[in-house]
């Protein structure tokens, strides 16, 4: 018995479930060659992205909250994806860029209803938001010294930039900011958060907090195996994303565990060289 997974039925399957995307292909910035990015750096933790393409894709969200991977452990807040190989316009067959090119680092933002998300910046070494498709600033807020939380105003203490040039944006009633303008954004967000010169601001080299709203974004973390069948030509292909958030609000259980506790008759000082095998 031989299973068609044709043309028409990867359309069919499109127009019922798919969400429109921007993919953006990444490349490893040259500065890793040192090992690490370099926190001044215009790369997003070591990838430059290109120009995005849309593509419909289908999303099916995790229904477990942490995966064990050969890189590490994915967070919730992750989905599955599924690309097709190809798509109908006009009745004429598309290859879908995507399909033979996504790997583990891209980034896919889902055109979909604004999430909450943050960033931390670092004052005169990093003041762009490592996100994509950012609509509304919410906050941006650091704490000093002495413990001091300072929430800092649109307009009066800092303007949004992007490369180099005022972005439109209004005031809500709220405080929160609305950009106007979006139809000159590039292949990166590369919002700025621009301090001015009258207003107040954190201290060089402070870290401050910038909470907004944008589309979801995730980064690839790896492709899964396709699903067993017979075809002509290509299948369908599922990769596996984890959400981009600035940290984990997860923790590791293993982190609570004393590290100085008795094992059985042995005594706590004992414990270190009992676990090297002395």
């Amino acid at each position: 018995m031989k299973v068609v997974f044709d043309k028409y039925k990867m359309q069919k399957l499109l127009n019922k479930f798919a969400v429109n995307c921007l993919y953006y292909q990444g490349r490893l910035s040259p500065e890793l060659k040192q090992g690490v990015a370099k926190p001044e750096s215009t790369s997003i933790h070591g990838f430059m992205y290109e120009a995005p393409v849309a593509q419909p894709l289908i999303r099916t969200a995790i229904s477990y909250h942490i995966i064990n991977t050969d890189w590490g452990r994915m967070y919730e807040g992750g989905a599955r994806f599924t690309v097709m190989p190809t798509k109908m316009v006009n009745g004429q067959v598309e290859n879908l860029i995507m399909y033979d090119r996504v790997f583990r680092g891209d980034v896919i933002v889902v055109l979909d209803k604004p999430i909450r998300d943050y960033d931390l910046l670092t004052k005169g070494r990093r003041d762009k938001l490592f996100a994509f498709d950012v609509l509304q600033i919410l906050s941006v807020i650091a704490v000093n010294a002495d413990q001091v939380e300072a929430r800092y105003a649109y307009g009066t203490d800092y303007v949004l930039k992007l490369n180099g040039v005022a972005l439109p944006a209004s005031v809500n009633q709220d405080g929160t900011v609305t950009i106007k303008d979006k139809s000159d954004m590039p292949a990166i967000s590369d919002l700025e958060i621009a301090w001015t010169t009258n207003g107040k601001h954190p201290a060089e080299n402070l870290d401050y907090a910038v909470e907004f709203l944008c589309s979801p974004n995730y980064v690839v973390w790896d492709s899964m195996a396709k699903p067993r069948a017979t075809a002509i030509g290509n299948l369908p292909k599922t990769i596996l994303c984890a959400k981009r958030a600035f940290f984990n609000k997860t923790p590791n259980p293993i982190d609570s565990i004393p590290t100085r506790a008795a094992i059985l008759d042995h005594h706590d000082e004992l414990r270190d060289s009992i676990l090297q095998g002395d």
